[in-house]
């Protein structure tokens, strides 16, 4: 079994958003994020862990459980994850 690991982030007012650390990843993996009520998640994604961010996914105004797979690649994909609120908990394991 993969390690299931926890993500980092803080509100960010110039996104106006709870904004995750940078990740990189290697391969597919498992978002799994639980918000306080409904809300709206995006996805970012960038060949750089500089950017340019474009959107990669965003969610309906749903939740307030997501449980998301995520495509990478072999070669390293950086993502950013944004949400409406501040999540309970926010965490990924690789496939």
């Amino acid at each position: 079994m993969k390690p299931i690991t926890t993500i980092n982030g803080a509100w960010s007012e110039q996104a106006n958003a709870w904004v995750s650390e940078t990740l990189c990843l290697t391969g597919d993996c498992w978002l799994e994020v639980e918000l306080p009520s409904k809300g709206r998640l995006v996805i970012k994604k960038s060949e750089t862990a500089n950017g340019p961010w474009p959107k990669a996914l965003i969610t309906p105004w749903s939740g307030p459980k997501f449980r998301i797979r995520v495509h990478g690649s072999t070669e390293a994909r950086y993502i950013q994850i944004h949400l409406t609120e501040t999540p309970n908990t926010i965490q990924y394991a690789n496939i």
